[in-house]
């Protein structure tokens, strides 16, 4: 019977109208839609089921809306329902619905669409709400309602590149032409079709600053002066068509930036001694009038006289530098020229006046003009003198600072002299150390530890490269052994010095008596001696040292070749003049061929007053030498 229904089948499919057919002989119903619920939507809908009406529909057909293929539940032959998500619904447009029953389409059938409407877009506000001319490309915020992703902004009525944020929010691009001249801009958003329409057009404002004064140059002018003055006005938001007031009296200027701007001083307002008010003012929209800035007009003062400049060589590629010139006839309102344009002024008197030559300006090598300018002179222009900038001279060295310190310590110096220059550096015995430049007459360097590893004088010098320059005269720097000691003695015996420590000096050094290697600085092992050893005499062959012991107003002898400290006496009582006290060694003398015998000065234990000497064998003091 199953056989008799497939023929059957396929016997009816012969008409083939409302079918398709596969390679394999089955035959597919080629299905149709006639409505869908809803037919309508608008722009930026949530997702919605949408129910698709027709024929031919099977458990296995799929639902096409603009060609994305959704969700689709088959509910009989002439119903399906779709899940139609939110994204295909942002914009408005015409989705086309279609049904696909495998190879088969609803396509070639009737067109069966669901609209998606755009709202009527509504502006609000801008952000920011205006600008000032001038002002280079800025993005602007537009706020409102019914915005979508196809939305787009007229300015002016040109479409603008529309970024879309949000249903209540778009941003567009204003230019720096949109910004150049004072103004409305307006601005209209508009969704095309189907639905949309656009917005009611919105203005934004485009004000001119408000224009502010900082200073201006000249700042004073002489009384009676019978030609104009050009006044440089720096500030701003100066912009084409601001105007000065001087007073009452309107000047148009000459606009050099948006920073600065110049205007004459007319002979009229020159005439009499007083101060004038200066303002610039912007129109509107916005604008306004500027602070007031002044300029005073002032008694004549002297024409400004140049005598020497300091220095008056410069070394070419050096830093910032410092310039003195010295004359007369300066005042507050003068500044240094260079080559007739102003350079920094800094400290000056009537007869002496400093600026700041820039790096810029000792570039390369050549001449400049020096002049001073005091605008309050009836003839402001001194003489000029002449700056060389050429190769750096041969430096000379003045000055180390310290000129001594401990050995294997590093060390900041300072070297003072003159001639340096920025390549200048300093060597120590003939290696180049890093080299700081402070000025051209002050280096600085440290020199590590490991350069003063023995005591002794080091020999430092300053180089500057060619062209020019050379290597200075030498200076010493002497490294000394860091070592605190009451006394020393040199031994010829074995080349050492001999140093007795006091007892403030830590263990093990602390009362003892060392010897340091005067080559190297080595120090070796201590040989504690007593209390607070002071006072040192040799015996003449080097092998004894005879050691004052003020702790204990006591004698002890060293045997040097031992290492070893041996006999310890103990000093006589001296009369101070009220009682007697304890005597201390002020000097140790060995007698010349003795090892056992020392000549003491004794004195009171302060080591004040010298009451005597006395000569002490093996300890024991000979009779009648006090």
């Amino acid at each position: 019977m199953s056989l008799c229904v497939w023929f059957l089948t396929a016997c009816s499919g012969g008409g083939g109208s409302n079918s398709s057919s596969s390679g394999g002989g089955n035959t597919v119903a080629t299905p149709s839609v006639t409505s869908i619920s809803p037919t309508k939507l608008a722009a930026g809908n949530a997702a919605v089921t949408l129910t698709v009406n027709g024929t031919n529909f099977t458990s296995t057909s799929s639902v096409q809306v603009g060609n994305v293929v959704v969700p689709t539940t088959y509910v009989s032959a002439t119903q399906l329902t779709a899940a139609v998500p939110a994204s295909l619904l942002t914009s408005g447009a015409n989705l086309a619905i279609i049904v696909v029953n495998g190879g088969a389409t609803s396509a070639g059938g009737t067109a069966v669409n669901l609209e998606v409407d755009n709202p009527s877009p509504v502006i609000t506000s801008f952000t920011p709400s205006t600008f000032l001319t001038g002002t280079v490309s800025s993005v602007v915020s537009v706020i409102g309602t019914g915005f979508v992703p196809t939305t787009i902004i007229q300015v002016n009525g040109d479409n603008r590149s529309t970024t879309y944020v949000s249903g209540t929010q778009v941003n567009i691009v204003l230019s720096a032409a949109d910004l150049a001249g004072a103004g409305t801009l307006t601005l209209t958003a508009v969704n095309g079709a189907p639905g949309g329409g656009s917005s009611a057009a919105s203005s934004l404002s485009v004000n001119n600053p408000l224009p502010t004064i900082s200073s201006l140059s000249p700042a004073a002018v002489p009384a009676g002066k019978t030609t104009p003055t050009t006044i440089t006005l720096t500030g701003n938001n100066f912009i084409s068509g601001t105007t000065v007031q001087v007073g009452t009296t309107a000047h148009t200027p000459t606009i050099v930036s948006g920073t600065q701007l110049t205007f004459p001083l007319s002979v009229v307002e020159q005439a009499i001694v007083g101060r004038l008010s200066v303002t610039a003012v912007n129109s509107a929209p916005g604008g306004g009038t500027s602070n007031p800035g002044s300029i005073l007009v002032s008694t004549p003062t002297a024409t400004p006289v140049l005598t020497a400049l300091a220095p008056s060589t410069m070394i070419v590629g050096a830093p910032g530098s410092t310039i003195a010139v010295t004359g007369s006839g300066f005042n507050t309102n003068c500044s240094v020229q260079w080559n007739g344009a102003a350079l920094t002024t800094g400290i000056l008197t009537s007869s002496s006046i400093s600026a700041i030559v820039p790096a810029s300006l000792l570039a390369s090598i050549g001449t400049a003009a020096i002049t001073v300018n005091c605008p309050t002179a009836l003839v402001p222009l001194s003489n000029s003198l002449t700056v060389t900038i050429g190769n750096p001279p041969v430096p000379t060295l003045a000055a180390l600072s310290p000129n001594y310190g401990p050995m294997n310590t590093a060390t900041n110096i300072t070297l003072t002299g003159t001639g340096f220059s920025t390549a200048s550096t300093v060597s120590l015995n003939g290696t180049q150390l890093t080299t700081t430049y402070n000025s051209s007459t002050s280096l600085s360097v440290t020199v590590p530890a490991s350069s003063l590893s023995l005591p002794g004088n080091y020999s430092f010098t300053v180089t500057t490269p060619a062209p020019g320059g050379g290597t200075s005269g030498s200076l010493a720097f002497s490294a000394y052994i860091p070592l605190v000691n009451n006394s020393t003695v040199y031994n010829p015996a074995d080349g050492l010095i001999y140093a007795s420590i006091p007892g403030s000096v830590a263990a093990p050094l602390g009362n003892s008596v060392v010897s340091v290697n005067p080559a190297t600085g080595a120090i070796g092992t201590p040989i504690f001696v007593g209390s607070e050893p002071n006072k040192l005499a040799l015996t003449a062959d080097g092998h004894y040292l005879w050691v004052g012991l003020d702790g204990s107003s006591a004698v002890r002898k060293v045997d040097l070749v031992a290492k070893t400290a041996g006999l310890t006496f103990s000093l006589p009582l001296v009369n101070s003049g009220i009682y007697n006290s304890p005597a201390n060694a002020q000097a140790l003398a060995a007698l010349p061929g003795a090892t056992d015998s020392v000549v003491v000065a004794l004195s009171n234990s302060d080591l004040t007053t010298r009451v005597g000497l006395a000569i002490f064998d093996s300890g024991v003091m000979r009779t009648n030498t006090r």
